[in-house]
């Protein structure tokens, strides 16, 4: 009897298995005409066909503790089959393109909506609704165009320029906490610090609130509780989606840890929740209420029948947690200083004089400074084409075939541009992994934006990209004003894949100010 139980177990896991392999095939043979890399051996093109892809591209990943971005696999897969070709991870299927051609006719039609990928990951984690229905995650362009046009004035470059001044609150609330330390000994974990002040940015501005210390419901969010302050919060959350991008099933595997996630996104939204609410009351009420961008989407969204509390408290959590991204920014900034000072001195030379030219000794800075600080708007692009905060980009086909680099492909097709690894190639860029700043000279012609989107491109290019280059412009050029900065010798650059791209450790540097 035992036996036979064995018996028809293995039998049904063995027909299981030939199901789940003729699946796979089924699949993939709607493809068979797109180039795909190959495996090396024989036994690796044999498990390839089980997991596709996936295991090259976790072995690339594993170089740096699972988190490192493999860009030269990309690369090398593009040299292999050209400018698009198809992978495969289980039954998934992606075609990678790279033609500036096919990208502009993809990011430039409404009807490649966005990728179901994003609202798998980004929608909610471990069940918990997180950025739900929200700005970043629709993926349908007529749902998402009428709210973005709601949302537009509180991001457009007049405006934001406007709110210079509280910019500058916050950058000047930040250089306060490191003169301190700027001995030339102490060593600074500048990470730390530049996370802070880039959410204390997104709280002052956009919500004219200061979340990592004020009270709710009567308890500090004390930053150094873990999982009470605001930016542990962020940080939880953001594991919980790169949990649950690298490990299928992770939620029921990990119960208990994706309990914890939960907890996070729900505390977020509650304090984005109590935010609105607040401000609604003060609004209907006539109080007189902050200028800031929380009052500007609001006396908006009041004309809008569709903009119910859960749908703002899913833009809230965006616009929050995107602060991640235009930290990212500083981060990749701040990131390559060392190639200034060490490989490029130039670069610094140069910066330094501009800095000194608009600003001079000033601690105030205007929106016309800013405008003025050309050249360092030059590094920072060229920093972002070398270590931009988003390395990938998806949209899905319609429903229809399309025709992209003379191939067929499919409808419903999941597609990706790896902005990050194009900008590394050479039919682009001219010398790619050298750092010149000259290329986004408006003197020179300017890189394709199909090829360099650091913030997305097309329709559904990231709403606050003004926002976070004038927080990058400003951090750096009073950083530079303010402090020598210096980094240790054997210091190496590394960027790592946490929703967006950053350092994997703090960045210990050391401190002295500029006479």
């Amino acid at each position: 009897m035992y036996r036979d139980i064995v018996a028809a177990i293995m039998l049904l896991v063995a027909a299981g298995f030939v199901l789940f392999c003729i699946y796979l095939y089924v699949v993939r043979r709607k493809y068979n005409h797109i180039p795909s890399p190959k495996g090396a051996t024989y036994v690796s093109r044999i498990t390839s066909f089980i997991f596709g892809h996936l295991g090259e591209i976790q072995r690339e990943r594993s170089k740096h503790g699972g988190e490192y971005p493999p860009d030269d696999l990309y690369l090398r897969w593009a040299s292999e089959c050209g400018s698009l070709f198809a992978i495969f991870v289980l039954w998934h299927v992606y075609i990678i393109a790279f033609d500036p051609s096919d990208l502009e006719a993809v990011f430039m039609a409404p009807a490649y909506r966005k990728s179901k990928i994003t609202d798998m990951i980004f929608g909610q984690i471990c069940g918990q609704r997180f950025l739900g229905k929200g700005l970043f995650t629709i993926r349908d362009y007529e749902t998402w165009k009428p709210r973005r046009k709601m949302y537009d004035p509180a991001f457009n470059r007049g405006y934001l320029k406007s709110l210079t001044p509280m910019f500058g609150e916050c950058v000047d609330k930040f250089l306060d906490k490191l003169k301190p330390l700027a001995d030339g000994r102490t060593q600074v974990p500048m990470k730390k610090h530049i996370h802070n002040a880039a959410l204390d940015v997104i709280s002052k501005v956009a919500f004219a609130s200061d979340f990592r210390v004020e009270c709710r419901h009567g308890k500090p969010l004390d930053s150094h509780n873990d999982g009470t302050g605001i930016e542990s919060l962020v940080a939880t959350t953001f594991t919980g989606v790169m949990k649950q991008l690298n490990y299928p099933f992770f939620q029921y595997l990990h119960p208990f840890e994706a309990k914890g996630y939960r907890k996070a996104v729900r505390a977020l939204r509650t304090i984005g929740k109590e935010c609105i609410v607040k401000r609604i009351k003060s609004l209907d009420s006539g109080e007189k209420v902050p200028n800031d961008i929380l009052t500007h989407i609001l006396k908006v969204a009041s004309t809008n029948e569709s903009a119910d509390i859960e749908t703002l408290v899913d833009d809230f959590v965006t616009f929050y947690v995107a602060g991640e991204a235009s930290l990212s920014v500083c981060f990749c900034v701040f990131h390559v200083f060392r190639i200034f000072n060490i490989q490029y001195p130039e670069v610094l030379v140069r910066l330094l004089a501009e800095i000194d030219e608009v600003l001079g000794s000033r601690s105030s800075v205007t929106a016309e400074d800013l405008e003025k600080l050309r050249y360092t708007e030059q590094v920072i692009e060229e920093t972002l084409r070398l270590h931009g905060p988003v390395g990938v980009t998806t949209r899905e086909t319609p429903a229809e075939e399309v025709i992209l680099s003379g191939y067929r492909v499919p409808g419903r097709t999941q597609l990706a541009a790896f902005t990050a690894a194009a900008c590394r190639m050479p039919q682009h860029f001219d010398d790619p992994d050298m750092f010149k700043p000259a290329r986004f000279d408006p003197e020179n012609k300017r890189p394709s934006p199909f090829v360099y989107f650091p913030f997305g491109v097309g329709h559904r290019a990231c709403i606050g990209r003004h926002f976070a280059m004038m927080e990058a412009k400003l951090v750096l050029s009073r950083l530079l004003q303010t402090f020598h900065v210096a980094l240790p010798s054997d210091y190496k650059i590394c960027v790592v894949e946490h929703t967006t791209r950053q350092p994997p450790d703090d960045i210990m540097c050391t401190l002295q100010p500029r006479k």
